[in-house]
Order: C-alpha cells, then structure tokens, then sequence
C-alpha cells in the first residue's frame, strides 16, 4: 500500500487562535496540492504549547479553540486527512480545580468529520512541563481507521509525553502495536537542549536514538512532528527547535526537517517502507547559535510591541556576540548600538566597539558615562559616606550604563539585549540592575 504524509513544522503563536488556525489552513492546502493522504501538525498547535495559566481556566478561549478546529480546520480537510493538536475540554465536568476538565489532545479529521479525538495520557509534571497540572489524562489507546486511496490504514497517535514512556506503567505504543496499528504519528511540542561539550547529548540525539528504537521493536513506521519556535507562558521563554523526523517500518531515517525554522515536507511509505536519507550533520556551537538567533526573532516578532533593537557594545566578546546575534536576527535596519565609556574604558576597547559597529554596517552612539559617575558618587558621599568597597563603584557604572540603556530602550521603543549571561548570573558576576537589565538575555 503506499501512502503519501505530509509533516507541518509550524510556529504557532502562544494564544493566537485565529493565526495558528489560518496556519494549519494553509499547511493542508499544501498538503493537499501534494497529494498527500495525511498531514500531521504539531501538540497543541491551535493553540500555542506554552500557554499562561490565565488562558487555559478561560472557558471563552476553550471555546474558541474548540469552534476554530470545527468551522476552520475541519472544512478545510476536504479530500485529505489532519492530525491536529488542540485543548478537547468537557463543561459538565469540574476538575480539581474546580474548573472545566480540560485535555491536551489531537483531532483526526478526514473529509470534513472529526474521526476521533486522542487525549494526552502520559501527563509531565517536571521542568516547565505543567500537564499534570492542567489537564486530566486520556485513557484510551486505540488505533483508528483512515480511508486512503488505496484501501483503510490503521493509525495510531501518540502525544509527546506518551512516546517516551520510560518509567511509566502504560506504555501506549506497545498497546498499539498490540492492537494492529500499521502508522504512529507522534505530535510534539519538545524544547530545544543542546550537547555539552565533546558529548552527543543533545535532545536531538534523544529523539533520533528513541525514534529508532521504537520503529525497530515494533516494525511500524513512525512520523515524529515537533513545533518550531518560541513559546512564552509568563515565566519562561522556551526555544523549540522543530527537526521533526520519519521513521519507515526498517527503523529507517527517511525525513529529517528543518532545525529552528518552519518547514514541510512529505514522505512516501510503500508497504511501510520509504527511501532512506542520511543523518543532518551537528555542529553543537551552530545548533546553539541558530536556537539563540531565532529565539531573538521570535520574542520580537511575537510580541509585536517594538521598533527596534537596542544593544550596549564595549569592545569585549559578550556583547560582540549579542550584536552578531542580534544582527542575524533582525538585520541592519533595526538594530542600534551604544557605547557608553567612563575612564575605565581603555582606547582600544572603544576602537573596537566602534569597528564592531562599523563592520555590521548600524547606528552607533558614544555616550560618556564618568560625569554621571562622578555626580553620583559626589552626591552619595556628601549625604552619607565615603563608598567603602570597591565593587560600589564598579557597580555603579554599570547600573548607570543600565538606566541610560533602558531610557533609550523606553524613547525609541525598542527591545534592549541582555549581555548579562546565564554563566555570569549563576557566579554571581553580573551585576543587578546594571547589565542584568533588558528585555531579553
């Protein structure tokens, strides 16, 4: 029998309904212009993943989730079918929390009828995962039936968590195979991590070795769909780095999309099996830059807030770095640098930082910051005392290069760039409310 699937790799907006269905819209279009029998989207896909707590207890975003999958998504499924990730949610029922029960789960649509809806069962309670906070697990572990060009195909989905069961007592792709499912379609919504140093640890090595694993031991093909981008639930800004895969039933590699961009692509399977391709190569340093990059575009895009980048340059390699960052993400025309010397500042860093500038073709502006220093210090010591430790003054000037950053943050609108890093907070080296401060580190 062969099958055509396509995998929609979008970047759904955290809450933004009506665009991420506009999305899915398109994506089956182009599925459908390929011929494709099925296309997959990502975990909850018409709804952004990282969603506030604020949204998921709101019954009129539940609804409106729910009406968009039924008068948008569906209609548009006419001659192909769509796996679909949405909030499936019951008003006659109260959870723990005394609200609606709500459920992450994945529509299976074909010509126009929703088919069957999948609930999540294996529920994360750790990192930034809060399912088992949120929702009630589904129960049910059953394949359904798809009509095809060429005869009924048995497809079972599966729903991030409920892939990597490891440790769990249900392990949902085992009952499928059980159960004669002849396709495993696992929607995702997996964050990005990367190597460390001179290791293959990265979540991309995870997903591979476990893909492969899984469509060895059962001999079923497997089509993994990851999100791409960022999501934002109020805490936390959490990179996905999409690089959604297929497996055919040979446990072979024959789809690797890609990584840190949306992307969509079809795969053929005859009798289960596909034409192999070969393993994208993985540079740990570019993997990590590409997430930075597009991290930064996507927090300034999806807010929609800002005309502008802001960065404060000073000759050394961290904000070298935020600039070339800043500059592949956003371009020349957005992006603006501030050199803000006090008599610490040596020639040859503010030679540098101006060929920093000069070299990525943006504005740059030179602002002296030791008269500041010196009113202030003046002032502190006329009220109340001598400074007594060094680090008052050094600290100082960077909580004054902060509050001359965050005014031309606030007057030109702009997103200013953090050059404190994790590193430095975790040593205790950044200092708060001088280079800690900004939009985004």
């Amino acid at each position: 029998m062969r099958l055509k699937i396509s995998l929609a790799q979008i970047n759904p907006k955290t809450g933004d309904i009506a665009g991420n269905a506009a999305k899915i819209v398109s994506g089956i279009e182009q599925a459908r212009g390929e011929a494709a029998d099925l296309v997959v989207f990502p975990e909850m896909s018409l709804t952004g993943y990282c969603l506030d707590e604020k949204l998921l207890i709101n019954l009129q975003f539940l609804r409106a989730n729910r009406d968009a999958l039924m008068t948008r998504v569906a209609p548009a499924c006419r001659g192909i079918a769509a796996v679909v990730g949405f909030i499936d949610f019951d008003e006659q029922r109260r959870g723990p929390d005394n609200r609606v029960v709500r459920r992450n789960a994945a529509a299976v649509i074909q010509d126009g009828r929703v088919l069957q809806i999948v609930r999540k069962r294996l529920l994360p309670a750790y990192r930034y995962f809060e399912d088992k906070r949120y929702f009630e697990p589904g129960l049910e572990v059953e394949p359904v039936s798809l009509e095809t060009r060429q005869g009924p195909v048995r497809l079972g989905v599966l729903i991030c968590e409920d892939l990597w069961d490891e440790g769990y007592e249900l392990k949902p792709t085992a009952v499928y195979a059980e159960k004669g499912t002849e396709l495993l379609v696992a929607i995702n919504a997996s964050p990005f991590v990367g190597s460390n140093p001179g290791r293959r640890d990265a979540k991309r090595f995870t997903r591979l070795n476990g893909l492969t694993k899984k469509a060895s031991r059962h001999g079923i093909p497997i089509v993994y769909v990851n999100t791409v981008g960022i999501g934002d639930n109020g805490k936390n800004i959490i990179p996905y780095d999409g690089f959604s895969l297929a497996f055919d039933r040979d446990a072979r590699l024959i789809a690797a999309l890609k990584a840190f961009a949306e992307d969509q692509q079809s795969i053929v399977l005859e009798d289960g099996r596909g034409c192999p391709v070969a393993e994208p190569p993985h540079d740990r340093e570019a993997e990590i830059y590409a997430a930075l990059v597009m991290s930064v575009r996507d927090y300034y895009d999806k807010l929609g807030i800002f005309r502008g980048v802001l960065e404060a340059v000073s000759g050394g390699i961290d904000s070298a770095l935020g600039t070339a960052i800043a500059y592949d993400a956003m371009g020349p025309d957005l992006l603006t640098l501030y050199n803000l010397p006090s008599r610490f500042n040596s020639s040859k860093t503010q030679a540098l930082a101006r060929a920093l500038a000069a070299n990525f073709g943006v504005p740059y502006y030179v602002i002296p910051i030791q008269d500041m220093v010196d009113r202030v210090v003046q002032d502190f010591e006329k009220h109340l005392h001598p400074f007594r430790a060094p680090v008052t003054l050094e600290n100082l000037q960077s909580r004054i290069r902060g509050l001359i950053m965050m005014a031309g943050s606030n007057d030109r609108q702009a997103l200013l760039l953090t050059n404190g890093n994790e590193t430095e907070i975790a040593l205790g080296y950044a200092t708060l409310y001088g280079d800690m401060v900004g939009g985004l580190s």
